[in-house]
């Protein structure tokens, strides 16, 4: 009987999560903590030095890019230890497209939330030179940031297969107000 129920815990610890044992997810778990750690000496210790580099210079526009970037620039580690862990564990088939996904949706948030957060720097620079009014670069900083994040938006939708051109093509119809042009049913 004892016998029994060790061979049924060996066989959920084998077996775990659709196929994917304890073991497995405990260490998966241990790489996500693991980036997460590596996160904060990541940004404590690089961006500290990359501070006093920083300092050394007269330009203030490396200390605003520096202090602009040092958040989106901190998901580095966890979308690598996220790529980490997908190449640990024993996916196949569509856990394995899906996690290929998250890893590339991670990526692509990280590239524009840092593009995104450097707008402000580049705009700074553009009032310290007095070439556009303040409403005109702070206009220009907010749309360079939302058609950033459109854009971005759009090529994370397009990583998991939705189609951006049917989806366009209906907000446009929703915000326009006018059924005359519609595609057919929403």
């Amino acid at each position: 009987m004892l016998d029994s129920f060790l061979g049924v815990v060996n066989q959920v610890w084998n077996d775990g999560l659709y196929g994917i044992g304890i073991t497995e997810l405990i260490v998966s778990i241990v790489i996500l903590f693991t980036g997460i750690i590596i996160r904060g000496v990541f940004i404590a210790r690089v961006f500290k030095w990359l501070e006093k580099l920083s300092d050394q210079t007269e330009s203030e526009a490396d200390d605003a890019v520096l202090e602009t970037l040092e958040k989106p620039l901190g998901y580095l580690p966890i979308t690598i230890a996220l790529y980490v862990i997908t190449l640990y564990l024993p996916l196949s088939g569509t856990p394995e497209l899906v996690a290929q996904n998250i890893v590339k949706a991670a990526i692509a948030f990280t590239i524009f939330s840092t593009l995104s957060n450097s707008v402000q720097p580049i705009f700074g620079m553009f009032s310290a030179t007095s070439l556009l009014t303040a409403s005109m670069t702070m206009w220009l900083e907010r749309a360079a940031r939302v058609l950033i994040w459109v854009i971005g938006i759009g090529v994370i939708l397009d990583i998991f297969g939705i189609q951006i051109g049917p989806l366009s093509c209906r907000i446009r119809f929703i915000f326009s107000g006018s059924s005359s042009w519609s595609t057919g049913p929403i």
